[in-house]
């Protein structure tokens, strides 16, 4: 392989990664984490559906919504979210 070819193969490579880094990148408010707010019920002794759907509403697509470790929430009625790319963790 000549140097002219191994540099082209490694330029192309280099465009191929910054092309799949844009494309992940494109999530950079994909790749923001969103915690529970501390206002939410988390002991189980109250609805929270109201608080939690107020917060999965209010987070862009593509975030991640994270519950607190061993915390009980209480819903009493379906958490709607249509058309959203989030992850729940």
């Amino acid at each position: 392989m000549t140097t002219e070819r191994v540099c082209r193969s490694t330029a192309g490579v280099t465009a191929l990664f910054l092309v799949i880094a844009q494309l992940v990148g494109a999530g950079d408010a994909a790749a923001k984490q969103y915690r529970v707010p501390g206002s939410v019920p988390s002991k189980c002794r109250k609805d929270a559906a109201t608080q939690i759907q107020s917060w999965i509403d209010s987070a862009p697509d593509g975030a991640t919504l994270r519950f607190e470790r061993r915390a009980c929430y209480r819903v009493e009625r379906t958490l709607e979210f249509h058309n959203r790319w989030l992850t729940f963790d």
